[in-house]
């Protein structure tokens, strides 16, 4: 496991991320994948995803940095929480956007169809006679 980073450090670097020049930029950048590449796969890895879905997320995770390491306020938790915060909603929004939110409204639910077929009166045993 890897030590963990001084917080001055990741606060420096991540100064160095939001008012570097572009060549400061793009080095503080490498810097902070080299750093938090490995805990982050360990993290993905953690939550069960296959290799292909953790490079695929730790890739989304990286490019969501990027584009957003200017909103970031150093508080002391840290850079890498940020980035895990990151890396933990990716899938979860991924199956939201990826769930039709009309079929799973038309799927009956077993205990509501339970409900119905008693209301229209079949008990559980003449159903079971029947199926």
């Amino acid at each position: 496991m890897l030590p963990p980073r001084e917080p001055s450090d990741d606060a420096a670097l991540v100064r160095r991320l939001q008012t570097g020049t572009r060549e400061q930029v793009h080095a503080a950048f490498q810097v902070l994948v080299e750093r938090y590449e490995p805990r982050l796969f360990l993290h993905l890895a953690a939550k069960g995803l296959t290799h292909p879905e953790q490079q695929d997320v730790a890739n989304e995770t990286w490019e969501r940095a990027w584009r957003l390491i200017s909103d970031f306020e150093y508080r002391g938790i840290g850079i890498f929480a940020w980035l895990r915060a990151a890396a933990t909603l990716i899938p979860l929004s991924r199956r939201a956007s990826n769930c039709d939110s009309v079929t799973h409204l038309l799927v009956p639910r077993p205990a509501l169809s339970a409900r119905i077929r008693l209301r229209q009166g079949f008990a559980p045993a003449q159903s079971a006679q029947h199926a």
